[in-house]
């Protein structure tokens, strides 16, 4: 499969522009299956790559860039780089957050990848600063207004 997925991005990216969904979908399927056997580095280069394109091309709290970083964060933990993922996390969430109705399972996605990486790291202070700020989200039933949680430091999601 990783062969037939490299010949699709190959293609796509000499034949499309490179801000071309169909290019980004193909980087993430080409990333995804790099992710699935094993080959993490592989998949965070390709997550990266999917995520710069989407910065370029897209406002800054669409949804699309938290699901990039969503997707990079995972790669990233997968790595066992913890600090480098809590952060990546912590911006997917704080767009999610922004854009997403509260309880979203986007968001707890995101929050609960956070949290992972920072009690793993021993920073458990941090961990119950995310998961207050979801419950405050919740109980207001609304999006946070500030995504807090970035300021204070995602197979692929499409």
């Amino acid at each position: 499969a990783l062969p037939l997925h490299r010949e699709m991005f190959s293609m796509r990216r000499r034949m499309l522009p490179e801000e071309d969904p169909k290019v980004v979908a193909a980087l993430l399927d080409l990333a995804a299956t790099c992710g699935e056997l094993g080959r993490h580095d592989e998949a965070a280069a390709f997550f990266e790559e999917a995520r710069s394109i989407r910065l370029r091309s897209l406002p800054a709290d669409h949804v699309e860039i938290a699901s990039a970083a969503y997707n990079l964060a995972v790669a990233q933990a997968q790595l066992r780089k913890f600090n480098e993922a809590s952060e990546t996390f912590r911006q997917a969430l704080a767009i999610r957050r922004r854009a997403l109705p509260a309880g979203h399972p986007d968001i707890l996605a995101a929050a609960q990848g956070a949290i992972s990486c920072l009690e793993t790291l021993g920073r458990a202070p941090e961990a119950s600063q995310v998961m207050e700020e979801l419950s405050r989200d919740a109980k207001a039933g609304r999006p946070s207004d500030a995504g807090s949680t970035a300021a204070a430091g995602s197979t692929a999601e499409a």
